[in-house]
């Protein structure tokens, strides 16, 4: 599994630090986007932290190779994932149709019970 905030990181420019083994930690060892810990160790993780922070040219490194490799490590052009998550963010925020329930046994208007969901 692939994380996509890896590749939002990459795009960004930001130096990954990643808890993961498999296909995600290969692309960033093989990137050189950053640095490979193991899963669930808080102390392997703030070591890193700390490398990149004391290390100004090795962290402008990583984000330089970042910005480079995106594009080419996302399967897909930038523009076209921005594309993408900007449409899905309008189809979950546009506003809801109401919906008329209708309960009953025969489809005699004087009967019908209305329920309004919103």
């Amino acid at each position: 599994m692939i994380p996509s905030k890896l590749f939002e990181c990459m795009g960004m420019g930001v130096p990954v630090l990643l808890g993961l083994a498999g296909e995600a930690a290969d692309i960033v060892l093989r990137e050189q986007v950053g640095e490979v810990f193991e899963p669930e160790d808080a102390g392997q993780l703030v070591a890193g932290v700390l490398r990149l922070r004391d290390d100004v040219l090795r962290f402008q490194a990583l984000r330089a190779n970042a910005l480079r490799a995106a594009p080419s490590t996302s399967g897909r052009p930038w523009p076209w994932r921005c594309s993408r998550e900007l449409n899905h963010w309008k189809t979950m925020t546009k506003p809801r149709k109401k919906v008329m329930l209708v309960f009953g046994t025969r489809p005699e208007p004087s009967r019908w019970g209305r329920s309004t969901i919103h």
